[in-house]
């Protein structure tokens, strides 16, 4: 049976570590950066320091802004149901669906 990732060239294997200090404004920073991107922190920074290419991806930030909002009133909806004050449900149904339908709008 074949195996189904080949093994990488000695030379290409990534052995070596860097280690580098940041103030947490910078580490903040990157980890923002690298998540608007879809990339780890160190693949972030792998391409950055290399001068590659490293693409924002706007759409992906606004997803991920319209997902908090759902999480955000969703965690609304349980502390008022958990203290029995009543909510107009239609209405944050009613958002909810409109955030995510934004959200399908953008990925396509």
């Amino acid at each position: 049976m074949a195996k189904p990732f080949k093994k990488l060239p000695e030379a290409e294997k990534r052995k070596i570590r860097y280690e580098i200090l940041l103030s947490q404004k910078e580490a903040e920073e990157i980890r923002t950066f690298a998540r608007i991107r879809n990339l780890s922190v160190a693949d972030f920074m792998r391409r950055a320091s290399l001068g590659r290419r490293a693409d924002v991806r706007y759409e992906t930030e606004i997803v991920l802004c319209l997902r908090e909002i759902v999480q955000s009133i969703r965690q609304l909806h349980a502390t008022f149901s958990a203290k029995d004050i009543p909510l107009p449900i239609d209405q944050l149904g009613t958002l909810i669906d409109q955030a995510l339908a934004a959200m399908l709008r953008i990925s396509k």
